[in-house]
This record gives C-alpha cells, structure tokens and sequence, in this order.
C-alpha cells in the first residue's frame, strides 16, 4: 500500500521512533514538517481549561501539518486526534488504523 501521511510528534520518544518505523516498513511514505516536536495543545485538560492558548497551538500545528502534500495526518495519542481532526482538512486517524487497513483490498 502505498499512502503519504503526516505524523503528530506529540511523543519524541523511542516509542515514536517504532511507530515511524512499522508505518515506514509497511509502505507509508512519512513526511518532515515544521516545529514537529510542539504540541497540538490537546494536552488532557489543557484544551478544556486554557482554551485559546489550545486553539493557537492546535492552528499552528496544523498550519504546519498542512504545508505538506500527505493525504492524512496520524497520531499516536488519541487526544491529539480529536483535537486536530475538529479542525483539520483532511482525515486524522491512529496509527493503528493504518495497520488495521492493510488487510482492505485496494479500491
């Protein structure tokens, strides 16, 4: 399968290191974007109880996300998901999601 996608760096762990390496292995083309290692401001209850500090966070992530030619942004914490995709052009989805449709014949 072939896709380009854009990831959320919401952990720069090794963790996250694993997931760019099974989506890479799988055929996903990962791209490189500005300030990747800032948060989306989903961050618990931060986009709840600071509101328009998360709104600014969520916008210049995206605004970098977007700058890419990928077809869909994904994210490794659920949290971060929904906050972007509230406002995002195109899908955001988990990782695991991606795994999840390898078995989907191609359309």
């Amino acid at each position: 399968m072939s896709s380009s996608i854009r990831r959320v760096r919401c952990n720069t762990g090794s963790s996250f290191v694993v997931v760019e390496s099974i989506l890479s292995t799988v055929g996903y083309r990962l791209h490189q974007f500005a300030d990747a290692h800032l948060c989306c401001g989903s961050a618990g209850t931060y986009s709840l109880l600071q509101s328009e500090m998360a709104d600014a966070l969520r916008k210049n992530k995206l605004a970098a996300l977007q700058a890419t030619d990928a077809s869909c942004i994904v994210t490794a914490n659920i949290g971060c998901q929904v906050h972007l995709a509230s406002e995002a052009e195109v899908p955001v989805r988990h990782w695991i999601e991606l795994l999840d449709r390898q078995d989907e014949p191609a359309r």
